[in-house]
């Protein structure tokens, strides 16, 4: 009788383990079925966002298209247009090269406006504005705060200077001076694509029209305050008072070519944003060519996700 005692014992206890180990496993694959959910969605998701931002840009794109667009403060202003698309909220905002300081042709001083317009010291702006035109510029012969192919090599940053134009805005991490901080503080002010020396003012943003030398700081806030009203809808487009003494820095060519910010979120949180830059041609072979692209933001986090 106790040797059966024994063996009944023996076999609850192993029952038990096996049911406890069943337990572990069934746990461990529940967590994991949650993980492969979470990762599915996270898929979808992101698929989902990309799709309704690349149409909010093609939304904008007939925008510019349209030769008498619906909202045409809202391709002079640069403010965002949101709209849905489903459950999705969707936006997307137009801004014009020509209103950005093009670092290919900027001249020395409004270079160094720029750089003191968001912070910069006089000889660190001078030291930066003189190596971007190095880098740019065709010869070997330093400006007098720049940086040539020796001062790079000293520095240990590679080959030097490309002496061509800049490609990209990107190009700029490479100059001498530059590191990731400033270049993410420049970044929203420049451009490679307006091809003049000058910007417009009715498009610039407020940091660009400070950089502008010689500027009227008192009328900078006047225009800016004017072109807010505009973008309510209080004043008619293209009145906007002008700043004085500047000519030779500002231009009214509007141009064709035009960055865009699209934005997708969905119910989830899930997120996308791209930017483009688009040359428009009405009446060309093609409506518009892609000029550039790069994604702005994304958030598609699986742990969000699966909470």
């Amino acid at each position: 009788m106790a040797s059966k005692g024994i063996q009944h014992g023996l076999a609850l206890v192993t029952v038990l383990w096996f049911i406890a180990l069943i337990s572990i496993l069934a746990l461990g694959f529940s967590k994991s079925t949650r993980t492969d959910v979470a990762i599915a969605r996270n898929l979808l998701d992101g698929a989902q966002t990309r799709h309704l931002a690349d149409a909010a840009i093609e939304r904008a794109v007939m925008t510019l298209l349209d030769p008498q667009p619906e909202d045409e403060q809202a391709i002079m202003s640069g403010r965002a247009i949101p709209f849905n698309l489903g459950e999705a909220a969707v936006s997307y905002s137009i801004h014009s090269e020509q209103g950005k300081i093009d670092i290919n042709q900027a001249p020395d001083m409004l270079l160094q406006g720029l750089l003191l317009a968001i912070g910069l010291q006089q000889e660190q702006a001078a030291s930066v504005a003189d190596a971007i035109i190095d880098w740019r510029d065709e010869n070997d012969l330093r400006q007098l705060n720049g940086a040539e192919r020796a001062e790079y090599q000293q520095a240990r940053l590679g080959a030097g200077p490309s002496n061509a134009p800049f490609r990209s805005v990107a190009e700029l991490q490479q100059v001498m001076g530059i590191d990731s901080e400033l270049y993410r503080q420049m970044s929203p002010y420049v451009t490679v694509h307006s091809f003049i020396e000058q910007v417009n003012p009715q498009t610039a943003p407020k940091t660009v029209l400070l950089a502008i030398p010689g500027v009227n700081t008192s009328e900078v806030e006047v225009l800016i305050a004017a072109r807010e009203a505009r973008d309510e809808g209080e004043t008619v487009l293209g009145q906007l008072p002008v700043l004085t003494g500047v000519d030779e820095w500002t231009s009214n060519d509007t141009g064709n070519i035009y960055t865009i910010v699209a934005t997708a979120r969905l119910p989830s949180g899930a997120s996308f944003s791209r930017e483009v830059t688009v040359l428009v041609s009405a009446g060309a072979d093609l409506p518009y060519y892609l000029l550039d692209s790069r994604v702005a933001s994304v958030d598609h986090s699986i742990g969000e996700q699966a909470e």
